[in-house]
């Protein structure tokens, strides 16, 4: 649960329990979606503090440093920038959440003052009708795509990393380890770990993220997205919907399509 407005909310087994704990719902469990925000860090990651004041660098990989940096939203869905879009300051803000010293205050109000990545619409690597804002004609803005980091591009180099969105999957090894298949046009690169790789016919390169934190984050281990909505079954992390529902969630009534064309 979150008071602040988020791209790629997920309704957790919280959402459910506090809903059923009105007495108001009844409701299923089996459509809890998985959250890796805050796993496992300890009740540090709630008391403690968010960005070390010395170093002014963040404490978890959740939040982010430095401001206005650009980078990818935590699930991938999107490029984003951290903690604002702009900087701004607050003379009143308290001392024990004045980050870095000069006042700056981050664009989330509920966040208290922690810097987190705050993502543009028009970036969205799921919505198609943001295909606009492609830096190179082999981007790939729809569902199952994904947020990566690059300075790939034809002919001119980039003197810094952008928000890129590509085709990707993840995939297990013989091991059991995850590696990403990220399809940059119609090529595909491997990434293996977290390196920069160069892609051929591009200046510049492609930074992968470390196999395992990213395919956790952003896909979670055989889940598909909204249970499916009760309407199919997940396979490979991909709902096969039932006869007469289609998406990628299984939520859009082929019936109801073909009833409006008549």
């Amino acid at each position: 649960m979150t008071s602040s407005a988020i791209l790629d909310t997920r309704i957790t087994e919280f959402t459910l329990a506090l809903l059923e704990g009105t007495g108001w719902y009844q409701v299923n469990y089996d459509m809890a979606e998985p959250i890796t925000w805050g796993k496992n860090k300890g009740c540090n990651f709630i008391t403690g503090d968010c960005v070390d004041k010395t170093t002014k660098t963040a404490n978890f990989e959740e939040f982010c440093s430095p401001l206005l940096s650009r980078s990818c939203s935590w699930t991938g869905r999107a490029g984003s920038s951290c903690g604002a879009f702009a900087m701004t300051t607050d003379k009143t803000i308290p001392s024990a959440i004045n980050w870095w010293g000069n006042y700056t205050i981050s664009q989330d109000s509920y966040s208290d003052n922690c810097p987190i990545q705050l993502t543009y619409r028009n970036l969205d690597c799921e919505d198609s009708s943001n295909q606009y804002s492609s830096t190179i004609s082999a981007e790939t803005y729809a569902y199952g795509s994904k947020c990566f980091m690059s300075t790939l591009y034809q002919g001119a180099k980039l003197t810094s990393a952008f928000p890129y969105c590509f085709k990707s999957k993840c995939k297990k090894d013989s091991k059991g380890k995850y590696y990403v298949e990220v399809g940059i046009g119609s090529t595909t690169v491997k990434c293996t770990s977290a390196k920069s790789v160069t892609v051929s016919g591009y200046t510049g390169s492609l930074v992968c993220p470390d196999p395992q934190s990213f395919c956790e984050q952003a896909t979670s281990e055989g889940y598909c997205r909204r249970g499916c909505s009760a309407r199919g079954s997940c396979v490979n992390q991909e709902c096969v919907c039932d006869d007469g529902w289609t998406g990628f969630d299984c939520s859009y009534n082929t019936y109801v399509k073909r009833t409006l064309m008549f």
